[in-house]
């Protein structure tokens, strides 16, 4: 029987690297903490119908996208099971489309659930991508008395030459006095005070910085160099618009008529995606609508633009959608307390399950004051997967 991961001894410890994709991580870190994830994850996958592999397939990719994407998908699988129901995977829901969702739930109701990641676009995806080796570069020089700070102004469209660059920081670096960096950093106070260079490269710019570690810390075998790392100058961040599009991509109509509930369950892993971002795809952007009245007085009052998945150009859309899943920065090793929450139409015709029958936290509409209502799941999430309170136990910190 084919299983999710490899089954030779592992040794290496060592953290996860920025461009390791969540599967490789996993396969080789030697951990009782990231084990105990791996043999949940063996479990619900033993419990999974992948007659062909496809899944397996997906979860062993190298692409971090593809990876999460078979995560998810075991996940819903999982705490549905773990929940009492019964849960069918690719159903045949009509005669006329052989598009087939990713599950049928089979309960008091039963609903149909198409798991999605909330993607990165291609390009920009493969400029992360890149970065991350440039970042993993950084954490292979030595560099016995200094933490290094990355800040990246520019990204070319190739690989620049690492070994190019880590001679460059180990060279920097040895010529900076530690003792000296952390006296002018004591008067100056700020980060411009600390030492920087800039390094390009094939249509690279990169800021680095200088930050000296503690007397303590120095010549410390197994720290990583890279102190912090993120863009240079402030980028605008969109979580709203990608959300709507993906909620989009998986309408029911592809999959021709049928009557049961539809749920789009959508896993993302964005740094700053919030419920505000949820509330503004399904709801519309917020936005400010002013009034100049007869007299010349003027006011303003908060509107919601007309940009929603529910609430869209032509009004009150997509109510075939009884609900929408949404699960933020969940991992394998956060399943136990990480709570995706279920937002309920409120303007559609086809129910899904009382809130109470469901595993999920949710938010649910209160008609007659307008607003959605929040709520936790009926049952903590480590009891419906059958996990003890505590999983995955202690966190290893060489390994994070």
């Amino acid at each position: 029987m084919p299983t999710l991961f490899d089954s030779s001894r592992r040794t290496d410890p060592s953290p996860a690297q920025h461009a390791e994709s969540l599967y490789h991580f996993l396969n080789r870190v030697e951990s009782e903490y990231f084990g105990n994830a791996r043999d949940v994850l063996e479990s619900w996958y033993a419990a999974f119908p992948d007659d062909d592999g496809h899944l397996l397939t997906r979860f062993r990719s190298r692409d971090d996208r593809s990876n999460l994407a078979a995560f998810w998908e075991l996940y819903i699988h999982a705490l549905y099971r773990g929940h009492g129901f019964e849960i069918e995977v690719h159903p045949q829901l009509t005669s006329v489309s052989r598009t087939t969702p990713d599950f049928m739930v089979h309960g008091s109701v039963e609903f149909v659930v198409e798991a999605r990641l909330l993607m990165t676009p291609a390009e920009v995806y493969s400029v992360g991508a890149r970065t991350h080796q440039v970042y993993d570069a950084v954490n292979q020089i030595n560099s016995p008395n200094f933490f290094v700070g990355a800040s990246v102004f520019s990204t070319g469209a190739t690989m620049p030459s690492l070994a190019k660059l880590k001679r460059l920081l180990e060279t920097w670096l040895a010529s900076l006095d530690p003792d000296a960096v952390t006296r002018d950093y004591a008067v100056g106070g700020s980060w411009g005070s600390l030492p920087s260079t800039t390094w390009e490269d094939r249509g690279w710019s990169v800021q680095f910085q200088a930050i000296p570690k503690k007397v303590e810390s120095r010549s410390r075998p197994g720290v990583r160099p890279l102190g912090f790392s993120g863009p240079g100058e402030a980028v605008a961040i969109d979580d709203h618009t990608p959300l709507v599009k993906t909620l989009k991509s998986k309408a029911p109509s592809r999959y021709g008529q049928f009557n049961s509930p539809y749920v789009i369950a959508v896993l993302s892993n964005s740094l700053t995606f919030d419920a505000t971002d949820v509330f503004s795809a399904l709801f519309g952007s917020e936005a400010v609508e002013f009034r100049r009245a007869a007299d010349g007085t003027t006011s303003t009052r908060p509107v919601r633009n007309r940009d929603g998945f529910w609430y869209g150009p032509i009004g009150v859309q997509n109510t075939r959608v009884s609900g929408v899943i949404i699960a933020h920065r969940l991992v394998p090793w956060t399943i136990a307390k990480n709570t995706p929450r279920l937002w309920l139409n409120p303007y559609t015709g086809v129910s899904l399950p009382e809130p109470d029958h469901q595993p999920w936290a949710t938010a649910i509409p209160d008609h007659e004051q307008g607003v959605m209502r929040y709520s936790e799941p009926v049952r903590p999430l480590n009891e419906i997967l059958h996990l003890p309170p505590n999983w995955p136990g202690q966190e290893d910190l060489e390994a994070t």
